[in-house]
């Protein structure tokens, strides 16, 4: 703040300015100090799919094999299509923290430099599970296609350093 008295007698002006410095540290979300931020994505996605099954002599292997000229043959294809919705969430942090550790704190490297870390969830669903679609049929026995489908998610953290220059 600066105050200007003047005298009414005297030409000249004399100053006096006051004023105090405050450096600030603490959390401002969106500031410098510390920025979090996050996204959330919906979404449709189109599948086209194309399951096969073939084989021939599928047996249990106790007993003895027909070696006819017409073995014991299976052959099951499904084409279909599908859409599998998408759900995606993230929450992430900028940190400058590398001014708070020493010897770092020191380096020019690191002036610009802040931390950031986030989560990551994503959830999908309708998802084509290969491994539980075969279905063996006894006696005799043969294999078919069961279209099976359920739903997929996974969470991740990501840590890193991001340079302004």
């Amino acid at each position: 703040m600066a105050t200007a008295l003047a005298s009414p007698t005297a030409s000249p002006v004399a100053m006096i300015a006051s004023g105090t410095p405050y450096d600030r540290h603490d959390p401002d979300i969106g500031g410098d100090s510390f920025k979090l931020w996050g996204s959330t994505r919906f979404g449709l996605m189109g599948n086209f799919e194309r399951l096969s099954l073939e084989g021939k002599n599928l047996g249990d292997g106790l007993q003895t094999f027909n070696f006819n000229a017409n073995p014991q043959r299976f052959k099951s294809v499904i084409r279909n299509a599908h859409v599998s919705p998408l759900f995606e969430t993230s929450i992430n942090a900028d940190i400058p923290i590398f001014r708070l550790i020493p010897y770092i704190n020191k380096s020019h490297l690191f002036e610009t430099a802040k931390f950031q870390m986030g989560y990551t969830y994503t959830l999908v669903g309708e998802v084509a599970r290969p491994e539980d679609g075969i279905i063996y049929n006894g006696a005799p026995l043969q294999a078919e296609i069961k279209n099976n489908r359920s739903s997929f998610h996974m969470s991740t953290f990501n840590f890193g350093v991001d340079w302004t220059y």
